[in-house]
This record gives C-alpha cells, structure tokens and sequence, in this order.
C-alpha cells in the first residue's frame, strides 16, 4: 500500500506477464533458510507488481498484526474449529486461541467475549458467540503449486479436477497432489501449512481449522451504466464505501477524447451540490490535493464529461453515491486488511484475499477494484483475478465492464483447463445479459454454465445456475 499519490510514467506493456507459478509463489524458504544479506528474487518481482500501480494513492495499511494463532474457537471432536462471524453453534467452547490441538481450557481472549455459557453433559458448555469481524474465520487457499499438478474435489463434485493458486478451499474439500508435487495451503487463522504429501487428503488434514462453508456470492445490481463506450462512464468511485477521504478516481476512456472534465458532486438534503470541478487529459486521477476531502457521514458522486461532449450521465440526479466508510466498521476493515498485509506471501496472493473476502464485506468495491486493475496492469492476468473484477462490476451494475472482464477470463480459464472457473464465468455472463435485456445471449451461456456444473457435480452450483435461467 501506499502513502503518497504520484502517476507512474513508465509504461506497463514492457512488463512480461506472470506466469501462474512467479505471480502466486513457490515454496518460501522458511526464516532459518534466508540470508537478510541476500534479497530474494521472488520479492523483486512483487517489488515490480507494486512500483507498476498507476496511481499510488491508496491507503497505507496498518502496523500489522501479531502473527500467529489468535482469536476463539470452539472446540469439536477431532481438536480446535474456527469459526465465523455471527455463527451459533449448539455445542461450542471458549478456547484461547493459541492453545495446541487437545488442549481443554475455558479462556476466551481479551478482545473478544462470549455472551452466553450454558453446561451440558460433562462439560455441559453451550456458548452463544459474537465475534468482531477480525476473528471472522476465511476458508483456506491453495497458496503454492511447485514442480506437479493439483486436483481438486469439493464435497459435492463426482471426480477431480484440476485447480490452481489462489483457489478457496472448504473444510471437506480433498486434494490429489502428485509425486514430487510442492503444494503449501494458507489456513484461515493466516498461517502457512506444512508442505502438503502426495496422494490424496481432506483440506483439514493441512489447515485443520477450516469451516465447511462456500465461497461468498457478490449480490447484482438493480440499476445498470456504461452501457456505451463512447461515454466516460465512472469506474470508481461509483458506489459502496471507500477507505480514504481521497481516493483515486478512475472513469472511461472515450476514443478522440482529449480532455474530461470531473466534477464531485455532495448530498444536501434532497438537492446535489458540486464540491469542486477540475479538468484532466488522464482516465486515472488522483485525488486533487487542493480540494476539499471527502467527509464522514456524507454521500458523493462523480460526474465525468468528455471532450466529445459525452458525460457519464445525462442528468445531474446521481444514480449511484459513495461515501466514507468510519467508526467501528472502519477499525474493523483496517485490522481485517493488516491481518492479511501482514502474511507472509506474494503482494498478488494477499491482493486477491482481500478482493475476494475482505472489501466485499465492508462495500469497499472502489478499493478492490482498484487493486485488482493494479494487478492486471503489471502483468498479473489469471481467469481468477479477471473473474472476480468481473464480480465487482456486475455488483455495481457496469455493464461493458461486466462483460469485458469475464469474457477475458473465459478465455483464460479454458487455456488453463480450469473448468470450476468457467462454470462461475459463464454463470456470471448469462446473469449479466439476463438484466441487460439480451435473454438469448444470457440462456447460451448459463445453459453451457450448467453443463459444466454437471459435469462437476455440483449441486449448488446447478441451482443457482437454474434459478437465473428461470428469470
């Protein structure tokens, strides 16, 4: 992250892509291995994913955290289960988080309380939890592939299939993992597991900590934009909240247009009245340091007209409004955020964590996009990373954006033979053209969405999948 805004003038296409093993990592040397005298040559390309940021005006992260296991967890058969925020168990103890696997011990962790003990049998303890959103417990990742192939089967699938770094990872999903293969997974509690055997065995055998649950759905919008390219339509901040009372702004590119004209536009009452107006020739600006800072409590938008004459929308009623996140909520996201800054693994893993499970929780769909164009615009392109932008966008209802993003990543994800990923691709596609109005294009591809989900055995999957082709 960063602390200053500056555009970078070097250009990105000169950068090679990152292959898939470069971009997610392989096997870290542990601390007793590396020589702080020699720098690793894997941190001098995420060095480069950094440096590579068009605008570098994002938020600097926290102090991080203390590291290791923290937080409360119930314990189960079998040892210490984390769980997540709000979940209510039947039968769950207090535990110290820190404590080994068998360790019986009715502490609960300073920061955090249990509102309801209740015995049962022996022990006759049912526990009633709130959690703050830090001791929120995140599936496990595949975090590094090195020298083989992963498969992958969740619970619900007939057979394996192929899988790669940074796939979320369900407490009951089994791994196949060939000889010779190097497969590390992060566990939920942010520690790396050992190296994974070979053969075959369940996600809790490495991260024994982590729930059976799946992956977040991002909601879609109600009310849809950039439906034209000719217009400079605004990519972020266009709504939800966001981290910084100056973010950076990013709209449209609209052909032969040589210059815009951005005006940021404040709630009051029921009328919109303009906070400043400034002109660039760039699509990308940070935020006007001699401008008025966005402030706590109130709701903005952006409004972008081209040279051409072309604005990103043709009334000055806002359709969509952003504003600051703050209080509470925001200690909690910036606690979140360092937590996951403070691991130890590649800028591009972390990037995707927090868009994938952090931003989402807090609206903070500016930052993660913002992030994830920060990664592709290094050389970052994987089906994973262009699927969840696309994520993003049918979340905040930009149409061409939408589009332009899953279909790079269907591109991807059949080069990669990942057919999970093009299931979730063509499922995305066939709701985005079902709330645009284009019902043939949109039954094409959920029908072929639910082949794939078949194929898998994915039970879930085919139901959400079903319930868009009925729309």
């Amino acid at each position: 992250m960063f602390s200053k805004c500056s555009l970078n003038n070097g250009s990105h296409s000169s950068m090679a892509p990152l292959s898939q093993a470069r971009l997610w990592g392989s096997r870290r040397l542990k601390a007793t291995e590396r020589s702080p005298s020699v720098p690793l040559k894997k941190a001098t390309v995420y060095t480069q994913v950094l440096k590579t940021s068009i605008c570098s005006c994002l938020t600097p992260s926290n102090s991080p955290l203390v590291r290791g296991r923290t937080g409360v967890s119930p314990l189960t058969k079998g040892g210490l289960r984390r769980v997540r925020q709000n979940f209510e168990f039947p039968a769950e103890m207090c535990v110290h988080g820190s404590l080994k696997k068998g360790d019986v011990h009715s502490i609960v962790r300073h920061r955090l309380t249990c509102n309801r003990l209740l015995l049962i049998g022996a022990l006759s303890l049912v526990s009633w939890l709130t959690f703050s959103t830090v001791a929120w417990a995140r599936l496990a990742r595949l975090q590094s592939v090195e020298g083989g192939v992963v498969y992958l089967k969740r619970s619900n699938w007939s057979d394996f299939y192929q899988t790669y770094p940074p796939t979320m990872l369900n407490g009951d999903d089994l791994l196949r993992i060939e000889p010779g293969t190097l497969v590390t997974l992060l566990c939920p509690d942010n520690t790396e597991s050992d190296t994974v055997s070979a053969g075959v065995s369940s996600v809790t055998d490495a991260c024994p900590d982590t729930p059976r649950r799946v992956r977040p759905v991002f909601g879609v919008s109600d009310t849809w934009s950039a439906t034209d390219p000719e217009i400079p339509y605004v990519i972020t901040p266009w709504s939800g909240q966001v981290l910084t009372p100056t973010p950076h702004l990013r709209w449209n590119a609209v052909a032969g247009a040589r210059q815009y004209t951005i005006t940021l536009q404040k709630r009051v009452g029921a009328d919109w009245s303009d906070v400043w107006t400034v002109i660039s020739d760039q699509t990308v600006l940070c935020y006007p340091a001699n401008q008025p800072a966005l402030e706590l409590g109130a709701e903005y938008a952006l409004r972008v007209v081209a040279g051409t004459g072309t604005a990103s929308s043709q009334e000055w009623i806002p359709t969509a409004v952003f504003s600051l996140v703050g209080g509470r909520e925001l200690a909690d996201a910036e606690a979140e955020i360092a937590a996951v800054r403070s691991i130890e693994a590649p800028e591009a893993f972390k990037t995707v964590l927090l868009a994938e499970e952090v931003y989402p929780k807090y609206k903070l769909f500016a930052q993660g996009i913002d992030e994830l164009l920060s990664l592709i615009e290094s050389g970052a392109e994987t089906a994973h990373i262009y699927r969840l932008l696309g994520d993003y966008y049918i979340r905040s209802g930009q149409a061409l954006p939408t589009e332009d993003s899953y279909l790079k990543a269907l591109t991807l994800a059949e080069a990669e033979d990942h057919l999970e990923e093009q299931v979730k691709v063509r499922w995305g596609l066939g709701t985005l053209y079902n709330r645009i109005g284009q019902p043939e294009q949109a039954r094409e591809q959920l029908l072929t969405a639910q082949q794939g989900a078949t194929e898998l055995g994915d039970t879930d999957l085919i139901a959400s999948i079903e319930a868009e082709l009925e729309k």
